[in-house]
C-alpha cells in the first residue's frame, strides 16, 4: 500500500473542475464577463479539489508517521542512530532503558561510554567495521558501564542509505548468555 496518494495535477484537475462546475450551473453565454466569472469559478473549484486531496494526503501521512513512531518507540529492542564518532543522535525508549538513562539525555553522548573497558576493543572494532569497512556489524558487549545489574547485549548495525549514520538494534541477551555458560566470556565481533 502506498503511504500517500498522488495529488491530481494540471489538465486532469481542470477537466474534473469544469465537469463539476458545469453540473452546478447552466450554460453561460459567450459574453466576456460571464466567461471570466466561469474561469474564476473553475479555478475556485480546482483549488477546493486540490485542498481536499492535500487534506487526505496529510491525514494519511499523519497516520503513517504515528504508526512509525509507535513501532520505533515501543519496540521491545533498543534502536539507536549513531554518528561516525559513535555519538547517539536518536534512541528509542527500550534503548534508553537498556542504558539506564533518560532518552533526552542520550543525544550527543557516545555509546562507547556505556561499554566497559573489557568490552571496549570489541565495540571499537564494531564501529570500524560499520563506518570504515562499511559492512554490517555485530558484537556482544556488556552495558551499562558502572551500573548494576550489567546486561549482556547483542549490537547489530548497518549504515543508513546515505552512509552517514549507523542504524543499530540492541537486544538484551543476558539470560541466554548466562544459560549458555558464556558469562564472562570475551565479547565477539563478526562480519555479516
Amino acid at each position: 500500500m502506498t503511504a500517500y496518494k498522488k495529488v491530481t495535477e494540471g489538465p486532469e484537475l481542470r477537466r474534473r473542475a469544469e465537469k463539476k462546475l458545469n453540473a452546478q450551473t447552466v450554460e453561460s453565454s459567450p459574453e466576456d464577463p460571464r466567461r471570466l466569472l466561469h474561469e474564476l469559478q473553475v479555478h475556485q473549484i480546482e483549488l477546493e479539489m486540490q485542498n481536499e486531496e492535500l487534506q487526505s494526503c496529510r491525514i494519511e501521512l499523519e497516520r503513517v508517521s504515528e504508526r512509525y513512531s509507535e513501532l520505533y518507540d515501543f519496540a521491545p529492542v533498543g534502536y539507536f542512530t549513531l554518528l561516525p564518532d559513535g555519538a547517539i543522535s536518536q534512541a528509542n525508549l527500550a534503548g534508553a532503558r537498556l542504558l539506564g538513562v533518560e532518552r533526552t539525555r542520550l543525544v550527543g553522548r557516545r555509546l562507547r561510554s556505556f561499554v566497559g573497558e573489557t568490552n571496549a576493543p570489541a565495540f571499537d572494532s564494531f564501529m570500524v567495521q560499520l563506518f570504515s569497512a562499511r559492512t554490517h556489524s555485530v558484537c556482544v558487549v556488556q552495558l551499562p558501564q558502572g551500573q548494576s545489574p550489567k546486561r549482556t547485549v547483542l549490537l547489530e548495525a548497518a549504515l543508513s542509505s546515505d552512509g552517514r549514520e549507523g542504524l543499530a538494534a540492541v537486544v538484551d541477551i543476558t539470560d541466554h548468555w548466562k544459560a549458555d555458560g558464556a558469562a564472562g566470556a570475551v565479547p565477539l565481533t563478526r562480519r555479516m
